[in-house]
């Protein structure tokens, strides 16, 4: 039989007859199966054709199936290519949107080899290959300079919230506690304070929290200003804050000696400290509460200017010593600190002017027991710096002046006064 075959073929070959290799395409594939596109833009793919049979694919047109209008607006290039065999081939599908409309298109791509007569290799059966479906969603074009949105018109600002009640918080050391040396606790001036705030606002719409501690310098507010809670809370919900503080950084400078002598290395020390605290103490207050108004009070000097009573006569060097560090660091600091909602109340030259300029301060103070010989063992212990009653009734004064003063300034407080 098989001898029978192959005269068979070598009878064809001799007398001129033909023969068809066998079929050849094997896949179409494309690179992007779903392409999504602005309408006016040219959709582009990849399109590669195999032949991994036996026989050749010379010839191969390519053409779309399935859509009509995708049909009419695509361009293959090149359209026919010719494939031997074992081999592949990439030709490029471009399909114009211009006049497409904005929906989604599925087609396909068919490559198809003619059948082609010849004798041995010369000749080729006909072969054809559907490609898998292919998406095209043309979406509406974007304006590439599109018109902003007009502005809208600004939204008026709104008004402020007038609070229904006054919150005051008094702040400091003994001159707020009314706590004294030897002789008792006074009348603190936060209280009549507090009184005149419930003249002026209505007697059910002022509330008050007293933070005073005796001894507190400034290093010991300020940590009690970052990291006590309660300090914290009622500094963040106050409206108004009245402050007494550096006493105690210069009072250890002279109450060794029982205020006979001042030791000027203490002074200097507690002064540096002052002002590198306070500072940070009004820096403190304000990022808990940046709308608080706040009264700071300066330091007095407890000596007497001048015209000193009997067995005193030494207190005016001590009052111009004590000046330098009172009045001139730490009062100069609490004077010099900016913020809208920040006042200051000059305790320290009031008290010079009415009453240390005439040697006076006895009647402010417990700072001058009254001299006898045979008691002089007992003023030399007894000196006290701390304000007697008349002196935190005159710390009151100074306080409601500047705060009827300044009150206009005050937006925070900004509502009906009481009748």
């Amino acid at each position: 039989m098989r001898k029978a075959l192959s005269v068979l073929l070598i009878l064809m070959l001799i007398f001129g007859m033909t023969v068809s290799a066998f079929a050849a395409i094997s896949n179409v594939t494309v690179d992007q199966s779903v392409k999504t596109i602005s309408k006016g833009e040219t959709a582009s793919y990849v399109i590669t054709i195999t032949n991994d049979n036996g026989g050749n694919a010379r010839e191969t047109m390519l053409s779309l199936e399935g859509n009509a209008v995708i049909k009419e607006v695509s361009t293959f290039t090149p359209q026919i290519i010719d494939l031997s065999r074992n081999s592949s081939a990439q030709v490029t599908l471009t399909i114009d949107t211009e006049t497409l409309t904005e929906v989604e298109y599925s087609f396909q791509v068919k490559a198809e080899a003619p059948e082609i007569q010849g004798r041995g290799n010369a000749g080729q059966s006909a072969s054809s290959f559907i490609s898998e479906e292919i998406i095209l969603k043309v979406h509406a074009a974007t304006d590439p300079d599109p018109e902003p949105d007009p502005e809208p018109d600004p939204e008026p600002d709104p008004e402020p919230e007038i609070p229904t009640t006054v919150h005051y918080v008094a702040i400091g050391d003994s001159l707020v506690t009314g706590s004294t040396g030897i002789s008792g606790t006074m009348t603190s001036y936060v209280h009549g304070f507090f009184t005149h705030l419930q003249s002026v606002y209505g007697t059910d719409d002022v509330t008050r929290s007293i933070l005073g501690s005796d001894g507190d310098t400034t290093g010991i507010l300020l940590d009690k200003l970052m990291n006590d809670p309660a300090y914290i809370s009622e500094v963040e919900k106050a409206d108004i804050i009245t402050l007494s503080i550096g006493g105690n950084n210069i009072m250890p400078a002279a109450r060794d000696s029982s205020f006979w002598e001042i030791d000027e290395a203490l002074a200097q020390s507690g002064t540096e400290n002052f002002e590198e605290e306070y500072t940070q103490i009004m820096e403190q207050i304000y990022a808990l509460n940046s709308d608080v108004t706040v009264i700071a009070t300066t330091l007095y000097n407890p000596y007497n200017k001048s015209n000193q009573p009997r067995g005193y006569s030494g207190d005016t060097e001590l009052h111009i010593t004590a000046e330098k560090y009172i009045n001139e660091v730490i009062n100069t600091v609490i004077r010099e600190y900016q913020n809208d909602t920040y006042h200051v109340v000059d305790t320290h030259g009031f008290f010079i002017e009415n009453y240390g300029t005439s040697g006076k301060m006895g009647d402010v103070t417990f700072f001058y027991p009254r001299y006898v010989w045979y008691t002089w063992w007992y003023v030399q212990l007894t000196r006290d710096p701390h304000l007697n009653q008349r002196g935190q009734d005159e710390m009151l004064k100074l306080h409601i002046d500047v705060f009827n003063s300044e009150m206009s300034t005050m937006t925070n407080l900004s509502f009906q006064i009481a009748a």
